[in-house]
């Protein structure tokens, strides 16, 4: 299988290529299907954050390609400078490989969709990780997405399901949990106390976009009901957001990137997830929370609503009330504490790599694709 992603790597102090952690547990569960993995990525020549991690599955080879785009004009213009090279690659590297699988949406997408759909004549899928619903996206992100619904038949996965779905995009959750993290998550919620002391967490990138001024408005008001909140994460607004988080009383801790193991003992200490983002597909960081019974209090929008009901957390509308009224109705509520994060807790199982493999090898499967033995 070829991957074609944005993916982040970096050499790590061992001299390794390790790769936004997320996704390369992802592609190492994904390398048990096939003989071989082959992924294209974007290689950075800077110092790797604790997040990354190194590729388990001996049988992935990393395969650099110049870092590009961004928000900027010059940026997107290196885009385009850097197409031929890209698409000479891909072109190189497809004819080595029985089927693809692009990651979406990414700067590259806008010539590598048309290009994989319309001018090579591999099976493969896509998929789309940002919202398949929301309006206010970026213009190169809605072009990527009306392509891959429109003007091409191979399978899409997409988070959430849609009033008239075509029959080729295909509803997957984002696979974040392994067999041992449910048995550490089910011993987790047995023994959390959900009186006393409340723990809130915020993962992602520390950025409006992802809600973080949200929270601390919140922390700023009087009788604010959090204990103790926890970012974890870093971004070019992270300064900014560890001044602002001076003005307020509650106990506020900036970790910066952690590696997995760290972020995992933190869901474990917290009783609530926060993330009143602007958009979103489906974060991982629900579920992954969730698993440890972190109550997610987290906007509605995309799919989320789809996931988080009632019974496992509570919704923000931000067209409705503010996030920190949300939060104050939801933090009195503690008679649900223990039922709501037992519900969460149940909601990630959809979730697993295991259930994640099963979806991809039926898919192969319709695909007529011959799977790795064993």
């Amino acid at each position: 299988m070829l991957i074609i992603s944005h993916t982040e790597h970096f050499l790590n102090d061992r001299g390794i290529i390790c790769g936004w952690g997320s996704t390369v547990r992802e592609i190492d569960h994904l390398a048990t299907v096939f003989k071989e993995v082959r992924h294209i990525g974007f290689f950075y020549n800077s110092k790797a954050p604790q997040s990354a991690l190194e590729y388990e599955a001996e049988n992935v080879t990393f395969i650099p390609v110049q870092a590009v785009g961004g928000k900027h004009l010059l940026e997107k213009v290196e885009i385009l400078l850097t197409a031929p090279k890209v698409l000479a690659l891909v072109k190189s590297e497809i004819k080595k490989t029985e089927v693809f699988h692009f990651r979406a949406p990414t700067g590259i997408g806008v010539f590598l969709i048309p290009y994989l759909s319309l001018f090579t004549a591999s099976p493969g899928w896509y998929k789309y990780a940002g919202s398949w619903v929301q309006k206010n996206i970026p213009i190169s992100y809605r072009f990527q997405r009306w392509f891959l619904n429109h003007s091409q038949k191979r399978p899409v996965t997409i988070n959430g399901k849609w009033p008239n779905q075509k029959a080729h995009t295909k509803t997957f959750e984002n696979p974040c949990l392994t067999v041992e993290d449910r048995i550490e998550g089910s011993v987790c919620i047995n023994e959390k106390c959900y009186t006393g002391r409340l723990e809130a967490i915020f993962v992602g990138r520390l950025e409006q976009a992802k809600g973080v001024d949200q929270i601390l408005n919140y922390l700023r008001s009087e009788n604010v009901g959090i204990d103790v909140m926890h970012f974890v994460g870093d971004g070019p607004e992270a300064e900014q957001f560890r001044l602002a988080a001076k003005e307020c009383k509650t106990d506020i801790k900036f970790y910066g990137f952690l590696s997995r193991n760290e972020v995992k003992m933190l869901y474990k200490k917290a009783h609530f997830l926060f993330l009143p983002s602007e958009t979103e597909g489906f974060p991982k960081v629900i579920a992954e929370g969730a698993n440890y019974g972190c109550i997610p209090i987290v906007s509605d929008i995309s799919s989320i609503g789809q996931y988080v009901t009632k019974d496992v957390g509570f919704l923000w509308n931000k067209t409705k009330e503010s996030f920190g009224e949300v939060v104050t109705k939801s933090i009195q509520q503690k008679n649900r504490f223990e039922l709501l994060a037992l519900n969460a807790h149940n909601l990630a199982g959809r979730f697993t790599y295991e259930r994640y493999i099963a979806q991809v090898q039926r898919m192969l499967d319709e695909l007529n694709i011959v799977r790795k033995e064993g």
